[in-house]
């Protein structure tokens, strides 16, 4: 049976489309709604004939801490995460996920993203967000993987880290479209004129990074795929402080890339051969020279 936990605070005028979304399934599943320090949901989940439950706490700790209580407080064999203000894509999302995950230890299926209202794109092979995807619990805790306790970016540092611990774990992805992200003027990432992209996401990207490669340090794990991570990490936060340039926000998110240059990359940089740096460049296309400037900027 599959575990769906639901970080939720203050989500009430969104959270009955998502629990709408999975009575309609012709798959049994349980549902836990997390309440994260906000007003509870007693009324509205009276109104759904759901294995439903309320779990949570009284102060405001963040979706990351939510989502390890509601890991802690379930026990079922599969676990799907979703946001209270998203939906499943239709009635048989859950059981054409099961019947995908076979085998696997991860499934990661497509989602969809409404981008503004009526304006939608398509996410493929996402090993970043948390839409879409199914996790087999006898793993997690076989390797103790939790998130991080930040409240951006922390669904990226669970995803990476997840799949940096597989060996001889199966990875599965499917084209089916399972998951709708749905458009929410009043989300994190849409508030305040879109700080969080040229804020809080960069530096929560590159503290969770940092937390990631210390987890595996933890577990000692290391290989030639980590070492690829650790350099591939460095040229996206490249890009993305880029993305800071002329913004107020440049030297808050300077800090922890410098943070993460110094206690991930500088380590390894004799370590990176030319196939590494060749490989990273085609997946993400940097100017070589504007990448040595920056890293020369790092050193500093």
């Amino acid at each position: 049976m599959i575990d769906i936990i639901i970080p939720c605070y203050n989500s009430h005028k969104t959270i009955d489309r998502c629990l709408a979304s999975i009575v309609t399934q012709n798959k049994e599943c349980t549902v836990t709604l997390v309440n994260d320090g906000g007003e509870n949901y007693s009324d509205i989940i009276k109104r759904y004939p759901l294995n439903i439950r309320e779990i949570g706490y009284n102060e405001n700790k963040g979706v990351g801490y939510a989502r390890n209580y509601g890991l802690e407080q379930t026990s079922n064999e599969m676990i799907m995460f979703m946001d209270s203000d998203d939906a499943l894509s239709n009635v048989f999302t859950l059981s054409m996920l099961e019947k995908e995950m076979g085998d696997s230890t991860i499934l990661i299926s497509n989602f969809l993203e409404e981008i503004k209202p009526n304006e939608i794109t398509v996410h493929s092979k996402d090993t970043s967000f948390l839409h879409g995807k199914l996790y087999r619990r006898e793993y997690l805790d076989k390797h103790n993987i939790l998130f991080n306790n930040t409240k951006c970016n922390e669904d990226v540092g669970f995803n990476i880290l997840s799949l940096l611990l597989t060996q001889n774990e199966k990875v599965s992805f499917s084209d089916f479209i399972s998951y709708y992200w749905l458009y929410n003027e009043n989300s994190i990432v849409r508030k305040d004129n879109y700080a969080y992209l040229h804020r809080d996401s960069i530096i929560g990207f590159a503290e969770n990074m940092l937390w990631v490669f210390q987890e595996l340090e933890k577990r000692n794990v290391d290989n030639t795929r980590i070492l690829m991570e650790k350099v591939s990490v460095m040229y996206r936060l490249f890009h993305l402080l880029k993305r800071t340039d002329n913004t107020p926000y440049r030297n808050i998110c300077l800090e922890p890339i410098r943070r993460y240059f110094k206690s991930i990359y500088r380590p390894i940089e004799q370590s990176i051969t030319e196939d590494i740096l060749k490989a990273v460049n085609e997946a993400l296309p940097t100017d070589k020279k504007e990448f040595k400037q920056f890293i020369g900027s790092l050193r500093r």
